[in-house]
């Protein structure tokens, strides 16, 4: 049997194939077809009569179901690419992830805690503010802090849990 009987025969049917795949996990449709003739093409050499057509099925969606899990490990995640919840519904991520956005409630709360806490780092002594406002506030590392206070990243860590002590008892 040669390649061309198998593709005359089954290369429709491959495509067939290639765009259903293509279409349900968005990748390019002439890229999937390609990589469906290349899985035929590929496979006839080692076949010495014309397979039954459910049987060219399972080879091609096995190749193509491994040449979409590679081509999908290698795309950029995207908010707007689909899902199907577990209802069945067609939704995007950016549909099913919670809204970054702090209600007005929250909004409050956030803000009354944040007084409460400045009100409170203002009663530290000063080395212990500093270390803190460094840290948690400008988002400096242990060593950046070291360095700036001229001291090490062990003792920064000390000198860190023991303000954070005292700021649990300020509060």
């Amino acid at each position: 049997m040669t390649a061309d009987t198998l593709l005359d025969r089954y290369l429709p049917l491959a495509y067939r194939l290639a765009a259903s795949f293509a279409s349900r996990y968005r990748l390019d449709t002439d890229d999937a077809k390609s990589e469906a003739g290349v899985c035929l093409a590929l496979w006839a050499p080692n076949l010495d009569a014309l397979p039954p057509e459910n049987y060219v099925v399972h080879q091609v969606n096995w190749y193509l179901g491994n040449w979409a899990r590679k081509e999908l490990r290698h795309r950029l995640l995207s908010l707007d690419d689909p899902l199907i919840d577990e209802e069945g519904y067609n939704v995007t991520k950016a549909d099913i992830l919670p809204d970054p956005t702090p209600s007005q409630e929250q909004q409050v709360i956030n803000a009354d805690l944040q007084r409460h806490v400045i009100s409170a780092l203002e009663k530290l002594p000063t080395e212990q503010r500093q270390l803190l406002s460094k840290h948690f506030l400008e988002e400096q590392s242990f060593a950046a802090v070291g360095a700036a206070l001229g001291c090490s990243i062990t003792t920064v860590k000390r000198k860190t849990d023991a303000a954070l002590d005292r700021l649990r008892e300020v509060i």
